[in-house]
């Protein structure tokens, strides 16, 4: 398949517009495989613990 050229746009809206008009199948072949990264955050629990002024201090 050979690359697809995007046209120059004016303006964010030209941009939006051709977006939100432009059908994806057009460039993607059923079947043909992309490559998808996505970095997840980490998970993050929060939690309520008791403890002195000093260790507090100390993890702060």
């Amino acid at each position: 398949m050979s690359e697809m050229k995007l046209p120059k746009f004016k303006s964010v809206e030209e941009e939006a517009e051709f977006w939100d008009s432009f059908d994806t199948a057009q460039i993607l072949e059923e079947g043909e495989k992309i490559k998808l990264e996505y970095k997840s955050e980490p998970e993050v629990e929060d939690i309520c613990i008791q403890c002195g002024e000093k260790i507090k201090d100390n993890i702060l």
